[in-house]
């Protein structure tokens, strides 16, 4: 979105919040952390805002990136736990297939096929201490892809966001970095 699409953005939440004054540099930050998304999904998301606002005050950027960032799973955690239960109840023998078989965002709150095998061994607590665990994970997945999907695209950059940038890829260049980071490293 340029400034002066932003400009047109403001306009509207200008005449829902007419006590609502921004200053150019409000502008500015406004056009700058929105410049990856395109007008007509700000303007929908601040139109969703002003249409479900009950307390009368002007939207802040993360309100806005909160409303038109939805995750890419729309999945429950409810749902989510009856797939990974499904999955575990196969998981002795198929739990690379039953793992592979899970949406991704279910896949990282998992953590790895073999979490589905270690699970099946299990004889009590699958569906109290288990599900608690998947569900906060699962929650937690959803949360990040929130954040990440919100972020600027140079900000994404700066942090090594989806540019294949990962925990396995760090430790694959450098297998010491969590000891290091613990102050655990042998001494040469």
């Amino acid at each position: 979105m340029t400034l002066q699409e932003t400009a047109k953005v403001f306009k509207v939440l200008q005449g829902a919040y007419p006590s609502w004054k921004p200053s150019k540099d409000t502008l500015a930050a406004w056009a700058a952390l929105f410049t990856d998304e395109p007008l007509e999904m700000v303007m929908a998301g601040v139109k969703a805002f002003i249409a479900c606002d009950t307390k009368g005050f002007a939207p802040s950027i993360g309100q806005i990136k909160a409303i038109i960032h939805t995750p890419p799973c729309d999945m429950t955690e409810s749902e989510a736990w009856v797939l990974v239960r499904k999955a575990i109840s196969n998981g002795i023998y198929g739990y690379e297939e039953e793992f592979k078989a899970l949406p991704d965002v279910v896949q990282k709150a998992v953590g790895s096929p073999v979490q589905i095998h270690h699970w099946a061994m299990l004889t009590e607590g699958i569906d109290t201490v288990v599900a608690s665990f998947f569900t906060r994970n699962y929650r937690m997945q959803i949360e990040r892809l929130k954040t990440e999907a919100a972020l600027p695209v140079d900000v994404k950059k700066v942090l090594g966001l989806g540019c294949g940038i990962n925990a396995a890829s760090i430790a694959d260049v450098r297998p010491n970095a969590s000891a290091e980071l613990l102050g655990d490293t042998p001494n040469p």
